[in-house]
């Protein structure tokens, strides 16, 4: 999951600053994929309350940093997808 998750974070670098409707839908990929990463993380975070009480409140606040993590990507998500449709819009 760590890699995964490193892999979608030079992938939004890249894409970052795109402009056209393309790459803008890329970047909407990367950011729901890092979302559902983030995700995954949470649920293993979960997971690790029970299996490590001694360590459950540091597992509970990063199984909510996760989801937090999530829920900014798929705001942004949103922008992106906004961005994208605008740009396809001005091509057409």
């Amino acid at each position: 999951m760590r890699e995964h998750g490193k892999a979608l974070h030079a992938q939004f670098k890249q894409l970052a600053d795109a402009e056209d409707s393309d790459d803008l839908a890329h970047l909407a990929d990367a950011l729901t994929a890092a979302a559902a990463n983030h995700d995954a993380q949470a649920n293993v975070y979960d997971q690790l309350v029970t299996a490590e009480p001694s360590l459950s409140d540091e597992h509970r606040n990063q199984a909510e940093k996760q989801r937090a993590n999530a829920c900014e990507a798929r705001k942004f998500v949103v922008l992106v997808t906004s961005k994208a449709t605008s740009a396809g819009t001005r091509k057409s």
